[in-house]
């Protein structure tokens, strides 16, 4: 099953769209932060082109639909501020995976967690998905933090699951279903 990669989500505060090469600047911004990459597997960038390659790299994936990336635009400013990524998509079995980056200047505000709940809503209201998941390494409390507030349960630990700036570490596995997200969107 092709499905067209969603142009554009609005909310209260945001506005989740296609990432463009006029981003790049916004995006090397955070980037470039030691904080942002603590948890990632590459180092902070150091040169803005980094950010106009992996962008390049992106719009690319659009078309074949290996990856869809959200651009987080705060509706304030008009400013790129983070992404949230969908992955491993499985239009048969109906899943897929999230994971998402934020410019600490924007952390604390609620603006992640309004990102990946309106992409869960898109997910699940207009494509039908039955599971949605996301991992993080289990020393990363922001983005555990993130996956409960949207709902997600916690369904285990992978030991030493992957390896990040040369040392192993564990990941921690969480996911939501599409009931379990409508019953939280009742409440």
């Amino acid at each position: 099953m092709e499905v067209d990669f969603v142009a554009e989500l609005k909310t209260e505060n945001l506005l989740l769209r296609k990432i463009a090469l006029a981003d790049a600047q916004d995006m090397f911004e955070y980037s470039s932060m030691p904080k942002v990459t603590d948890f990632l597997k590459w180092a902070p960038h150091t040169d803005v082109r980094q950010a106009a390659v992996f962008i390049e790299k992106t719009l690319l994936q659009y078309e074949t639909q290996e990856n869809w990336l959200w651009g987080i635009v705060s509706r304030q400013d008009a400013k790129l501020i983070g992404v949230v990524r969908m992955f491993n998509i499985d239009f048969e079995e109906q899943r897929g995976e999230l994971s998402w980056i934020l410019n600490p200047h924007y952390s604390g505000k609620g603006f992640a967690t309004e990102a990946v709940r309106a992409i869960l809503a898109y997910l699940f209201d207009k494509l039908c998905f039955e599971r949605v998941q996301a991992k993080c390494i289990s020393t990363n409390t922001a983005s555990e933090r993130l996956m409960q507030r949207c709902g997600m349960t916690y369904e285990g630990s992978f030991r030493r699951g992957t390896k990040v700036k040369g040392a192993f570490c564990d990941l921690k596995y969480y996911s939501i279903l599409r009931e379990e997200f409508y019953i939280q969107k009742e409440e």
